[in-house]
C-alpha cells in the first residue's frame, strides 16, 4: 500500500479552506486504497516570494520525501503547493530523485515527476502559480501607491485615530474614512507637545501610567512607542508618506500643529538625547538646573553636582569638574538663577528681544518651506493632469521634499525655544512689574527641568566665581559666599 502525504495551505480567506482541501485528499487515499503516512496543514500561509511568515509544515513535508517516507503527495492545485519558482522546482526535483508521484485533487491526475511530459506539465503549473503571485503583488502596490497620492488612509491604524468605512456603489471595496479619536486623540497630541518642549521621555510614561492611561492594546507605554509616535509620526500633522517618497496631504485633519511636530523631531534628533549605544532615546539625564549650563568664572570648564557630606547630611554641590576651583550649594546656586531669570523676564519689552532670530533668519527660512511647498503642489497637479509623468514627479519631490525639510530644521534652530514661548507668551508687559514677575514666577515653578534648562541657554551664560580675598577660601561657605554672575547668552549680547 503506498503511502500518501496531505498538504493543505491557504492563505485568502475566499479559497478553498484547509479542511475542505484536506476532506478532498483523504477521499482520493480512499479510492486509490492510499495509506495516510502524513497530514501537513498550514491556513494562513502565504506561499510566494513576498511571504513573511515562515512555512515549517511545507520544510517537514520536503524532509520526509528526501527521507523517502511518502511514496505520493496530495495536494488540491499545484498552487497550493509553493507560488515561488524555485522552491516549486525543488520540489519537482526531490520527488522526482525519490520516486514520490505527485496527486493534483482538481486535476484527479496522478504525475510522475521522472516522465519528461509530465514533469513538463507540473513546471508550466508553477510557472503560472508565480505568475499570478506577482500579478497580485503589482495590483497590491499600485492600489497603495494610489491611496498614498490620493491621500487615502493605508496600512496600520495610528494611535489618537480611528477609522470608519463607507460602502459606495459600484466600489470593489468599503472606502475608509480616518477622523481623530476623541479618547485618543488629546493623548497623542499631549505627547508629541511635551517632546517639543522636551519633556524628558520617562517622565511623560510615568505620567500616563499615573493617571491610568494605556496604549491601544492595554499595556503600558514604552520608550520606543513614544519615539515612535514623533519620528514616524507625520499622520499627525495630515501627512503620509509612501515608500520613503515625498510627502503628501492626507484626507484627515491634523491632531498635532506642524510646528509642534517639527520642535518634536529636532528634539529627538538631537545628539545629545541619545544613549551611549545609539539604540535609544536618553530622557534627559540632568538632575540639577545647572549641570554643564553654569561655568567656573575661573578656569571656565562647566559645573558638575556632586554630593557632599555636611553636619545637616548630604547636601548637594556645583563644583568645577577640573580642579574645583569654586563650590556652592546647588540649590542656594539654583535659587539665584530663577531669581534672575524671573527678574530679566519681567523687563519690558523683552519677549522680542528673545524672538528677534526668528523674525529674521527663521522667519526667512519659513517663508522659503513655505514657497517650496507650493513649487511641490504645482508639480504634483501636473502629474496628476497627465503633463508629466509618475516617476518624473517622484524624483522631482524628492529633491524638494529633502530641501523643506532642511529648512524647516534651520528654522526651528533658529527660532525661539517653546519653553520660552512657554514661559512668556501671553503675559502683559504693561501690567504692575511686581504682577507679572509673580506670574513669571509661577510658570517657571511649574515648568519641566528641561525646559527651564532650555530657557536659561536662551538667555544667561551663568558662571560661578571665586569670593574676593585670598584664594585659600575658593569654595563657599556662609560668611564669604561665592559670586554668582548671570552675563546674557551669545545669542542675546550680539
Amino acid at each position: 500500500m503506498d503511502r500518501a502525504g496531505l498538504y493543505q495551505r491557504v492563505s485568502d480567506e475566499n479559497a478553498r479552506s484547509v479542511d475542505q482541501q484536506n476532506t478532498a485528499g483523504v477521499l482520493a487515499t480512499e479510492r486509490y486504497g492510499w495509506f495516510v503516512a502524513g497530514s501537513y496543514s498550514e491556513p494562513d500561509r502565504s506561499a510566494s516570494r513576498f511571504a513573511r511568515k515562515d512555512r515549517p509544515e511545507w520544510a517537514r513535508l520536503m524532509a520526509d520525501i528526501r527521507a523517502r517516507k511518502l511514496d505520493v503527495v496530495v495536494l488540491w492545485e499545484p498552487s497550493r503547493g509553493d507560488r515561488t519558482l524555485t522552491s516549486w522546482a525543488a520540489f519537482l526535483d526531490a520527488c522526482r530523485d525519490t520516486g514520490t508521484k505527485i496527486y493534483i485533487t482538481d486535476h484527479d491526475k496522478i504525475y510522475d515527476p521522472a516522465q519528461a511530459r509530465d514533469w513538463r506539465s507540473l513546471a508550466e503549473d508553477g510557472i503560472d502559480s508565480a505568475y499570478e503571485s506577482e500579478k497580485t503583488s503589482t495590483r497590491v502596490k499600485r492600489g497603495v501607491a494610489g491611496a498614498a497620492e490620493q491621500g487615502k488612509p493605508f496600512g496600520r491604524l495610528p494611535y489618537g485615530y480611528r477609522r470608519t468605512y463607507e460602502h459606495v456603489r459600484g466600489a470593489s471595496k468599503p472606502v475608509a474614512h480616518q477622523e481623530p479619536d476623541p479618547e485618543e486623540s488629546p493623548i497623542a497630541c499631549e505627547i508629541i507637545t511635551r517632546i517639543s518642549l522636551s519633556d524628558p521621555i520617562k517622565a511623560i510614561i510615568r505620567d500616563l501610567d499615573e493617571r491610568g492611561i494605556r496604549t491601544r492594546a492595554g499595556g503600558k507605554w514604552a520608550s520606543s512607542t513614544i519615539a515612535s509616535m514623533v519620528n514616524d509620526g507625520v499622520v499627525y500633522i495630515g501627512k503620509r508618506r509612501h515608500n520613503g517618497g515625498p510627502l503628501l496631504d492626507g484626507s484627515w485633519d491634523p491632531i498635532v500643529d506642524v510646528d509642534v511636530y517639527w520642535r518634536a523631531v529636532n528634539v529627538l534628533a538631537d545628539p545629545a538625547r541619545r544613549t551611549n549605544g545609539g539604540t535609544g532615546i536618553r530622557p534627559g539625564r540632568s538632575k540639577w538646573l545647572l549641570t554643564n549650563i553654569a561655568s567656573c568664572g575661573v578656569c571656565g570648564e562647566p559645573l558638575s553636582a556632586r554630593y557632599v557630606d555636611r553636619a545637616a547630611g548630604r547636601v548637594p554641590y556645583y563644583r568645577c569638574v577640573t580642579g574645583g576651583c569654586v563650590s556652592a550649594p546647588a540649590k542656594w546656586l539654583d535659587e539665584l538663577a530663577t531669581v534672575g531669570v524671573v527678574g530679566f523676564c519681567a523687563q519690558s519689552p523683552l519677549f522680542e528681544l528673545l524672538t528677534r532670530d526668528e523674525d529674521q533668519a527663521a522667519q526667512a527660512a519659513r517663508q522659503e518651506a513655505t514657497a517650496e511647498r507650493a513649487r511641490l503642489q504645482g508639480f504634483e497637479e501636473q502629474a496628476i493632469s497627465g503633463k508629466i509623468s509618475v516617476a518624473s514627479f517622484a524624483r522631482i519631490a524628492e529633491g524638494i521634499e529633502k530641501r523643506i525639510a532642511e529648512l524647516e530644521h534651520q528654522a526651528t534652530q533658529l527660532a525661539a525655544p517653546p519653553s520660552l514661548r512657554e514661559l512668556l507668551d501671553g503675559i502683559e508687559f504693561l501690567t504692575i512689574p511686581r504682577e507679572r514677575q509673580a506670574e513669571i514666577l509661577e510658570r517657571w515653578r511649574r515648568m519641566e527641568l528641561p525646559a527651564k534648562r532650555d530657557v536659561i541657554r536662551k538667555i544667561f551664560a551663568p558662571a560661578l566665581d571665586v569670593p574676593p580675598g585670598p584664594r585659600t577660601h575658593a569654595r563657599f561657605n556662609a560668611t564669604n559666599p561665592a559670586r554668582f554672575r548671570m552675563p546674557l547668552s551669545a545669542s542675546l549680547a550680539s
